[in-house]
């Protein structure tokens, strides 16, 4: 609905519902995870979050968000097998030319804007980023968080200002729940759709239910950031005749 639309897009959590990174970090961690669990060597998870978080890019459409963060993770990984130096810049400018190449029409796509403009703050600014190493590990952790989720808001106003006409204030701390949380509820989504598979009916039910659950908390949450005193405000983009 529109007042659903609205009310994430002025808690700043409009980039979780459409095409992102994100997701495809959510997968290829889990993947990570899971085989080295299972006794994996780095070679061995290194192809498998190739071939899992390939499947996964191509099975939700492989818009330029999720190309952008696959074709970055598998350069990254490479360099790290083969023992090369890798960079998280070079990464981002080979999935650019990689998706470019594919389809040159994604680089007037606000999916591809949106994408890269973010990641490219992140990589100016992270590098740069220095906190004392007194500090206690969850003050550091909680300070890198923050700072990355405005460095992306930032980087992503002016797109807003062009697209949506709407930028979320708010935005820089709800991400600090709202993104952690959306992987809980995208782990539930992929629950639900693995017991579909079962002959069983009550872990179907209850998987769906419980996907339901969050799903309707991860709603109400940006409803509560999107009432918040000035949590967003109205942007316009430059006219033309400003710009010069």
């Amino acid at each position: 609905s529109d007042e659903f639309a609205k009310a994430v897009r002025d808690a700043g959590a409009m980039h979780l519902l459409v095409p992102s990174g994100a997701k495809v970090a959510f997968v290829l961690g889990f993947c990570s995870w899971l085989l080295s669990r299972l006794g994996s060597a780095p070679m061995g998870r290194y192809l498998g979050g190739a071939v899992l978080g390939g499947f996964y890019v191509l099975m939700v459409g492989g818009d330029a968000p999720y190309t952008r963060a696959y074709f970055c993770a598998m350069a990254m990984a490479a360099a790290w097998a083969l023992d090369r130096e890798s960079g998280a810049f070079q990464g981002l400018v080979l999935s650019a030319l990689i998706t470019l190449a594919a389809e040159p029409r994604e680089l007037f796509m606000a999916g591809f804007q949106m994408t890269y403009a973010a990641v490219l703050g992140l990589c100016l600014v992270m590098p740069r980023l220095r906190l004392p190493a007194a500090w206690h590990p969850a003050l550091r952790r909680g300070i890198q968080l923050m700072v990355v989720s405005t460095v992306v808001q930032v980087m992503l106003w002016p797109i807003f200002a062009g697209t949506f006409g709407r930028g979320s204030l708010i935005g820089v701390f709800s991400n600090l729940i709202l993104v952690p949380y959306s992987a809980l509820v995208m782990g539930a989504g992929f629950l639900s759709w693995s017991f579909s598979l079962v002959p069983w009916v009550w872990p179907r039910m209850a998987a769906e239910a419980c996907a339901g659950v969050l799903a309707g908390a991860f709603l109400e949450a940006c409803r509560f950031f999107a009432r918040l005193p000035w949590a967003a405000v109205d942007l316009a983009p430059m006219s033309k005749t400003a710009v010069p």
